[in-house]
């Protein structure tokens, strides 16, 4: 989204990402455009009127502390976030990929073997939506 509609805030993002590698992205959007994905986000959930918990658990997905529910949503978010960037993100990478939050491996009772078959499965589902965008055109 940054880089078709925020050009030149994304150029300056990807200046900033090259000199801190090991940076979160939602540090370095923080700094660049004083604001994060996860803030516009929730800002967009308001706009397109998605629930209300729901927005709250997009808005702080980086941020479990700083959230007031007490619902597995946020956590649901969260771990989605953690699988994504495990599955398509280079392992050397750990500083973007981050760890799970402990509460969220917990709240789940998520072992290792069950992120690898959420991974697993994940590439699967993406394999099959690529396949898709090819047919009709779209990538």
């Amino acid at each position: 989204m940054l880089s078709s509609f925020l050009k030149s805030e994304f150029d300056k993002f990807k200046i900033e990402r090259d000199k801190n590698k090991d940076v979160p992205d939602y540090v370095i959007e923080e700094k660049v455009l004083g604001y994060n994905h996860a803030q516009i986000g929730g800002f967009l959930s308001i706009q397109w009127k998605i629930p209300h918990k729901l927005g709250e658990a997009i808005t702080y997905h980086h941020n479990l502390q700083l959230y007031e529910g007490n619902d597995a949503l946020i956590y649901i978010v969260n771990a989605a976030n953690y699988i994504a960037k495990s599955t398509f993100y280079d392992a050397s990478d750990e500083y973007l990929i981050g760890k799970l939050d402990k509460n969220v491996q917990e709240f789940f009772d998520m072992q290792q073997e069950d992120i690898e078959l959420y991974k697993e499965l994940l590439r699967e589902e993406y394999n099959k939506s690529e396949t898709f965008m090819q047919m009709v055109g779209i990538k």
